[in-house]
């Protein structure tokens, strides 16, 4: 056996050891070193397998965890403990279970673990309407209609990884829904302190007041969001507020919350370029790179940013003929959903969404 200091963590070699040939005469066996990440891989390997195997049990066993629904889509179900078709049809824990067989199946090349992960991926994809509540929070499951919040970042970023290990845009353009759908509320950016700088341009304003948390948040328990206050507004000039909170308020667009000075909690509506938030975030990652096309005799706009929304350059670009790049990123960038080309002449410079059309659609 090897010696393994438990203090110093040194691993000794294997000493030599005797094996017998045929005629009974000893044979020398050298020394072997001892590998304990062989060892490790090992042991994980084994409960993969078991975990692996536990996905080949339908529901016409017990314990049971996959099965088949009313319309033939396979289902790894997150909690199988329901009559077998009456189960929750979890979306996220069907999702990292999918990611579980992504990763078993990178280790083992296990032709039965690529067939369950594709028919994972096509379940998600059939189901994605039941998963997306329009311009609402996103649904837990597909049996109760149940939308917290918490699970519809879960989704968004779900949805992203999605495209990374399959490469489908599909599941990009689903983050991209869901993130439009309902944006994260707290405005907390790697690049930027807490807190945002709400930029008005000189003109009259409504500002409102809603039912919600004292912090601004969505408190089901106040009435979904009612409106119950508004005041108008006049800047004769280009000013500034801070901001905590950007969201959607129910039933409405998207607001900002005021956080310090005279109009303190009052929301106002994101409306570019008059109301925006500076900066870049929420930025999300596609991989692979996705395609976008620039229209045919259309000026387009594109930019460079600091890291506080001020423009670096801009440039206005205009083709003959449809053009298309690569773009391998987006971001809220001075209230917009933006999107970064990543290569040919335009590398690293920002589209607006709205001017180009993606993945060919």
């Amino acid at each position: 056996m090897p010696g393994h200091n438990p203090v110093t963590g040194e691993v000794a070699q294997l000493g030599p050891c005797s094996r017998h040939r045929g005629d009974g005469l000893p044979v020398e066996v050298p020394p072997q070193p001892y590998r304990p990440e062989q060892v490790e891989r090992t042991r994980y390997l084994a409960a993969a397998d078991g975990a692996f195997a536990s996905l080949l049990r339908a529901d016409d066993a017990k314990p049971w965890v996959i099965n088949k629904d009313a319309s033939g889509f396979f289902w790894i179900q997150e909690y199988p403990i329901d009559a077998p078709g009456t189960s929750d049809y979890t979306f996220n824990g069907m999702i990292f279970a999918l990611f579980g067989l992504w990763d078993y199946y990178q280790q083992t090349r296990n032709e039965l673990a690529l067939k369950l992960w594709d028919g994972g991926l096509t379940t998600i994809a059939a189901y994605y309407p039941r998963l997306r509540n329009a311009r609402l929070v996103s649904y837990y499951c597909n049996t109760h209609r149940i939308a917290p919040l918490t699970y519809h970042h879960h989704h968004i970023n779900l949805c992203m990884q999605l495209q990374w290990f399959s490469g489908h845009y599909g599941f990009a353009r689903n983050m991209d829904q869901l993130l439009d759908d309902h944006p994260y509320p707290d405005l907390v950016s790697d690049d930027l302190p807490s807190g945002g700088t709400i930029a008005f341009a000189a003109g009259t304003y409504t500002l409102y007041r809603y039912a919600t948390t004292t912090t601004g948040t969505y408190d089901p328990a106040k009435d979904d969001d009612a409106q119950t206050a508004t005041q108008q507004v006049t800047f004769t000039r280009a000013t500034t507020a801070p901001a905590s909170m950007r969201r959607r308020i129910k039933g409405r667009g998207v607001y900002y919350r005021t956080s310090a000075g005279a109009y303190t909690g009052w929301w106002v509506g994101e409306y570019y370029p008059n109301v925006f938030l500076r900066g870049q975030w929420w930025t999300k990652t596609y991989l692979p790179a996705r395609s976008l096309t620039f229209p045919a005799n259309t000026a387009v706009d594109v930019f460079t940013y600091g890291t506080d929304g001020t423009d670096g350059s801009l440039k206005t670009v205009q083709w003959d003929h449809p053009s298309n790049a690569p773009f391998d990123q987006r971001a809220t960038i001075n209230g917009r959903p933006m999107l970064r080309i990543s290569a040919g002449t335009l590398t690293g410079y920002w589209v607006w969404r709205g001017d180009v059309t993606t993945d060919g659609l």
